[in-house]
């Protein structure tokens, strides 16, 4: 699960249905990949902007909220003829629901790094990439 696509996981059951899913596609000696961005990092704050920033082609203006752990981001665009908005929710559940649901899949974690330099997991790391495999 590639560019965050683990965040799109609202609920903890659904978290689970995912793993539970991909631990069924497995073949003998699959894993399971993923990145999660760490919610003590707070990297959602840098989505917010009260002014327009300027895009070279257009502007943005976001906005944030949060409600518990999910995160929603309305982001304003304008290309200079054009105004349209998009919104997303985004789970940032914390490190014990992230591995709560990885055991009750049935997986296990093999490897887990704080970054794509295969670096140590710290409270400061923006993500955590994880390598599963099944129990």
């Amino acid at each position: 699960m590639t560019g965050h696509v683990a965040q799109y996981f609202l609920t903890q059951s659904a978290w689970v249905d995912v793993l539970t899913h991909a631990l069924r596609a497995l073949r003998a000696g699959g894993h399971v990949a993923f990145e999660i961005r760490n919610p003590e990092a707070e990297e959602w704050r840098g989505w917010a902007n009260e002014t327009p920033r300027d895009l070279g082609w257009g502007t943005l203006q976001g906005q944030v909220s949060k409600d518990g752990d999910l995160i929603t981001h309305v982001d304003h665009w304008n290309d200079g003829v054009e105004e349209w908005t998009t919104s997303e929710t985004l789970r940032f559940p914390t490190w014990n629901n992230v591995i709560d649901g990885i055991k009750d899949a049935g997986l296990r974690t093999t490897k887990v790094w704080g970054d794509w330099n295969r670096g140590e997991v710290l409270s400061t790391s923006r993500e955590w990439i994880f390598l599963l495999k099944a129990r």
